[in-house]
């Protein structure tokens, strides 16, 4: 049997922290599908327990990206003279790549703290 209540809107909000779209999310947590599913779906995941819910499940991950890009940052500028010129460039694009992932979880952090001031 599929959960119900608490338990099914965790299991929403558990589907949501892993990046898929809320009515993704709503078909995993067993939501029972309908006419207004897809509606339902957005508006339960704008919902503010359950942002926080998402927010909390996330909060590991981020910190685990913050330490790892700051490791690899670390590491590369200690390298940067004993690189060849593809090497460098190479490690020129991985840089970036974590650079782009944190400036987005920054950006998300940012953006829920004005969704919550709005709101009040």
């Amino acid at each position: 049997m599929m959960a119900r209540g608490p338990e099914r809107l965790e299991a929403f909000a558990q589907a949501l922290a892993t990046g898929v779209t809320p009515v993704q999310a709503a078909r995993i947590a067993g939501y029972p599908t309908g006419s207004c599913f897809a509606h339902n779906a957005r508006k339960r995941a704008r919902r503010e327990d359950v942002k926080e819910m998402v927010a909390e499940l996330q909060k590991p991950v981020k910190e685990k990206l913050a330490k790892t890009i700051e490791a690899n940052f670390e590491w590369a500028t200690k390298r940067l003279g004993e690189l060849t010129p593809s090497e460098a460039a190479e490690l020129s694009k991985v840089i970036d790549s974590y650079a782009r992932v944190l400036q987005s979880v920054e950006f998300e952090a940012r953006l829920t703290k004005l969704e919550k001031a709005t709101e009040k």
